[in-house]
């Protein structure tokens, strides 16, 4: 249980807690406030009841429960960016998420998160547990985006299957329990129509926006970490597409590589693609093409040696570079 561990004063602290932060109720759902949270004026995740009082670790289950109330919130707050969300085939089993004014757009800037349990809308989802949503969230590069008048799409690349049988609410809701909810058997899961890997994903996203779009001249690509391999899934598919519309990629420590049989990508990155890094240079410095990293394109600093910061501390330079692009294929 979850207070196995603690001392005997604590436990009646952490029973208050408890009672504070979990919910009664059996759903499917929850929101922030049901779960005894909400965010403050720095976009911290604090307790309702203390609002001093930072997010207090219950369980796996409880913890995965409130990061799923955390994407639900984040995406209000995306829709207050002028953000739909758009399904990609018609059982609704997964979407991406599109400025309402995409279609009048000549610049777009398309967003990927990279793997594991973020969703639209999120770098890191522990950021935006225990940090903020500045750092965890895409929220800042939204801002910057309207500023800078890009289109905008979210990418949700890791809702790749659905479970036939879904997981009974009592297991789901069980979140005293210390366990994991176990993962699906292969038998048990149906892959999603348009998003069977984030690669497919990006490619029907492109296809039905970018590729639709009577506008559009100037595209731009953020992918962070994993959201690197589905890039060149996108680079690899639609080449000819990308060599004329794509002016620049911003990598945050993306993870891709670059195969010596992929001709086009090996031209195209070094001259459009910076993969901004960990390391403890000051953030923007050119660090080379060099080391174990094969992204294909010139490495600079992302100014912290925490992976998952990576987007929020380069955004500045990022988006210096990509208008660097743009106003470079013009000048062509």
């Amino acid at each position: 249980m979850v207070l196995e561990w603690a001392t005997q004063e604590d436990k009646s602290k952490i029973q208050d807690v408890i009672q504070r932060t979990v919910p009664n109720e059996q759903k499917e759902t929850y929101s922030l406030k049901e779960f005894g949270y909400f965010y403050n004026e720095k976009l911290q995740l604090r307790q309702i009841a203390k609002p001093e009082e930072k997010f207090f670790y219950i369980s796996e289950r409880h913890y995965d429960a409130l990061g799923d109330a955390i994407v639900d919130y984040i995406q209000e707050q995306m829709q207050k960016y002028g953000l739909k969300k758009v399904p990609v085939n018609e059982a609704e089993e997964n979407y991406i998420f599109v400025s309402d004014d995409f279609q009048e757009k000549e610049r777009v800037i398309i967003l990927c998160c990279g793997s594991g349990a973020v969703k639209a809308g999120q770098w890191a989802r522990a950021l935006c547990i225990n940090d903020t949503l500045h750092t965890g969230s895409i929220l800042d590069y939204l801002k910057q985006a309207r500023e800078q008048d890009y289109g905008v799409i979210v990418l949700n690349p890791n809702q790749t299957h659905v479970r036939i049988n879904g997981v009974p609410l009592e297991e789901k809701c069980d979140f005293m329990n210390p366990t994991r909810i176990p993962g699906p058997e292969k038998k048990d899961v149906r892959w999603i129509e348009n998003s069977g890997s984030g690669g497919e994903h990006f490619i029907w996203a492109w296809d039905n926006f970018v590729g639709k779009s009577n506008k559009v001249k100037d595209v731009s690509l953020v992918a962070h970490s994993a959201g690197g391999y589905h890039t060149m899934d996108l680079l690899e598919n639609r080449s000819s597409e990308v060599k004329d519309l794509v002016r620049g990629i911003g990598f945050t420590d993306a993870v891709h590589s670059v195969k010596q049989s992929d001709d086009f990508a090996r031209e195209f990155l070094p001259r459009h693609a910076v993969n901004w890094i960990t390391s403890k240079l000051p953030v923007n410095e050119s660090i080379g093409r060099g080391g174990t990293r094969n992204s294909g394109c010139e490495l600079r600093s992302a100014g912290t040696t925490s992976h998952e910061m990576t987007s929020s501390s380069c955004q500045k330079y990022l988006f210096e570079f990509l208008e660097e692009m743009i106003n470079e294929a013009h000048q062509l």
